[in-house]
């Protein structure tokens, strides 16, 4: 497995690629700190995983980048960034997850295996943070709010299907699945998949209703 890291903080590298080393036994970790030299990383050798820090002097554009040039490289935002405020804008432009560099060992190994695998990651914390913005009091539960393909389609979001398998299961364009997620985002008031994934999870909504 090959890990590429886009950080300026060579010890947060060191001690992160060797708790990698530990859980990934033979696993190869790189680091640059520049997005011409990630660009040409990504173009010659593309890695298994991009680990990126986010608060980097135009990380915004290092992220935009990556998942337009490279989409089929996955990316976790690893970063010293307050969560709660920096990790639903890394969710929105395009990462996989979103791990914080005081996590413990364990949540870090959690979040890389989790985007590896082609989920998506958020914190117990973040979620509970998630879960807690749908729990304002309202007219209807948030189950209600949805309509039933607008839930389906949330409910296979939350699992990390795409959209296009998605489409295929339900026999509809990619484009109607899409309106259905955009839908269900907008009444749950939530930006990305990996906050639509927490809030679901929390609030038991992937469990069809009894």
């Amino acid at each position: 497995m090959d890990i590429l890291f886009i950080d300026d903080q060579p010890i947060v590298f060191r001690g992160a690629a060797a708790v990698l080393a530990e859980g990934f036994p033979g696993c190869s970790c790189t680091v640059t700190g520049t997005l011409s030299e990630a660009e040409t990383r990504l173009t010659l050798n593309p890695p298994d995983l991009v680990i990126l820090e986010p608060g980097l002097a135009g990380g915004d554009e290092m992220l935009r980048g990556i998942v337009t040039r490279h989409s089929r490289v996955p990316v976790l935002a690893f970063s010293l960034l307050p969560e709660q405020a920096h990790a639903p804008r890394a969710l929105r432009g395009g990462a996989r997850g979103f791990v914080s560099k005081g996590a413990s060992e364990k949540d870090f190994l959690d979040a890389v295996r989790a985007v590896l695998a082609g989920r998506r990651y958020v914190s117990p914390g973040l979620g509970n943070v998630l879960a807690a913005r749908l729990a304002v009091p309202r007219p209807q539960p948030a189950r209600a709010l949805l309509s039933p393909r607008e839930l389906d389609t949330a409910r296979a979001l939350a699992r990390g299907a795409r959209l296009t398998d998605i489409a295929r299961a339900m026999g509809v364009s990619v484009k109607t699945v899409g309106t259905y997620r955009a839908r269900a985002l907008a009444k749950l008031h939530l930006g990305s998949n990996a906050e639509l994934g927490a809030a679901a999870r929390a609030l038991g909504l992937l469990a069809p209703a009894p």
